[in-house]
């Protein structure tokens, strides 16, 4: 080789480069231009694919935030309904005039008051309630104690809150 075609192929290879990278620079958005390194996008191609790129991200990040939007109006919904439900359970209970306080009322029971206006805590006792015939009269029992139940006729034990008694007829009235 000598100096001339040495400089020659200089040149020819620079035009060649030349045309290369002018194309590079100089493509459209769909060219990509091959090289002796392997395939190169142009300059409007590499800005078009992050533009791309940026847009679908930006479409993902629109669905994200149209399925969050949607998540937090039925969170809303949810929460509506909840406070709504809430403030219901708590005016029925209030209607129900329960007891206040129940500290130390353990094994107690709820009862209904005398006036039925609400409930109260009572004693979880049995009372006996027993019935013998003395003689011709029938005679009625009622108490707590200790009781013989081969002494009465009929007898049960129950919850306070039964009455009974004998009227001036001999019948028995029994007040539940």
């Amino acid at each position: 080789m000598t100096l001339q075609t040495d400089l020659q192929d200089a040149v020819a290879r620079v035009q060649t480069d030349s045309q290369l990278l002018h194309t590079i620079v100089h493509g459209d958005d769909q060219t990509e231009v091959p090289t002796d390194g392997g395939n190169v996008k142009s300059a409007a191609k590499a800005i078009k694919d992050i533009e791309d790129g940026i847009q679908a991200g930006l479409t993902d990040l629109g669905a994200s935030a149209d399925q969050l939007n949607n998540a937090v109006s039925q969170t809303e919904t949810y929460r509506d309904e909840a406070q709504s439900s809430a403030q219901s359970a708590l005016q029925t209970a209030n209607a129900l005039n329960l007891p206040t306080n129940i500290n130390g009322q353990a094994g107690k029971l709820l009862a209904v008051k005398q006036a039925e206006d609400g409930f109260e805590v009572i004693e979880s006792v049995g009372v006996f309630y027993g019935l013998r015939a003395d003689g011709s009269k029938l005679t009625a029992i009622t108490g707590q104690g200790t009781y013989n139940a081969n002494d009465f006729d009929t007898w049960f034990i129950t919850l306070p809150g039964v009455d009974f008694n004998i009227n001036e007829d001999g019948h028995l009235i029994i007040n539940i």
